[in-house]
């Protein structure tokens, strides 16, 4: 988002905040940006102001377009999202055949990220099968 604002330079900005902390969100970008502009950061921005509402609909299509070449690519995987049952397993059946998840996966995601956590976790039974070998 910073990124954008500082490309363009806008003198005023809307943005749909994806933190639920609005005023930590709004410091977290100001540091980012690096003119003078006014901020306009609410939940739910895409119900009051057209420009978020298109930017919004511009991003789904852009996300649903993306996850399509990747299920060209890797077959089903869902819809992409972490609740997703579908996406779920496919997470669980790439990682039990690899050592990481590819980079398009968001490993800070909490259900990506438990999964790394729960592959890299030693466990007593795997030291005792390597000592009992």
């Amino acid at each position: 988002m910073a990124d954008i604002v500082n490309y363009l330079k806008p003198g005023k900005v809307y943005i749909e905040s994806p933190d639920t902390n609005i005023n930590k969100f709004q410091r977290f970008l100001k540091r980012m940006i690096n003119h003078e502009h006014e901020m306009v950061l609410e939940h739910y921005a895409d119900t009051k102001y057209m420009s978020v509402a298109a930017a919004s609909i511009i991003a789904k299509v852009m996300r649903d377009k993306d996850i399509e070449e990747l299920k060209e690519k890797h077959g089903e995987i869902g819809s992409g999202y972490t609740s997703d049952p579908v996406t779920i397993q496919w997470l669980e059946n790439w990682l039990e055949n690899n050592r990481k998840f590819p980079d398009f996966v968001r490993t800070t995601w909490i259900t990506a990220d438990g999964m790394l956590k729960d592959k890299l976790q030693t466990r007593l039974t795997d030291w005792f099968r390597k000592l009992v070998k």
